[in-house]
């Protein structure tokens, strides 16, 4: 964990350090292992095709391929079921509007449709909203005009709703 951590906050990574890293790396972008700061790291297919698109600061985002550890796990799968739980008993988690963003395409969630789902748990004063064409982060999707549509939908909502 702390070796993560370090890897995560490093300050030492900068947009022309890794640039010439990965240069300097014989490796494909989809789990070979690249050395970082004497560490050898798997770097992640999506985030390298998310960089090429929005080049960001590495120490907002990893760069690399994260395990998902049993507790994380554990933790999601008590959430779900407690969200089910308060939909069979007509409870809410809020009252206020919601709105939830799903997509078809989704490259994490397999299927949109329960996505669209567990939303009913969240509140009733919820709107649904399915893209075809994005991927999980309905924001940052391949496709720019996708990535627009999204943010414009979520600026309309909330201009309706008072928020902006």
């Amino acid at each position: 964990r702390n070796d993560i951590v370090s890897i995560y906050h490093s300050s030492m990574l900068g947009v022309s350090s890794l640039t010439a890293m990965l240069k300097d790396q014989e490796s494909s972008p989809s789990g070979d292992k690249v050395e970082y700061l004497e560490r050898e790291v798997d770097v992640s297919a999506w985030s390298m095709a998310l960089w090429s698109q929005y080049h960001f600061d590495f120490r907002a985002r990893p760069f690399y391929t994260c395990a998902m550890t049993v507790g994380f796990v554990d933790f999601v799968s008590k959430v779900d079921k407690r969200l089910q739980s308060l939909h069979r008993e007509k409870k809410h988690v809020t009252l206020k509007p919601v709105i939830c963003f799903a997509s078809k395409l989704d490259d994490t969630l397999t299927d949109y449709q329960v996505t669209l789902d567990r939303i009913d748990a969240i509140g009733p004063s919820r709107e649904e909203v399915q893209m075809r064409h994005n991927s999980h982060d309905i924001f940052l999707s391949h496709g720019e005009e996708d990535n627009v549509m999204a943010m414009d939908m979520a600026k309309v909502w909330m201009k309706h709703r008072g928020f902006a």
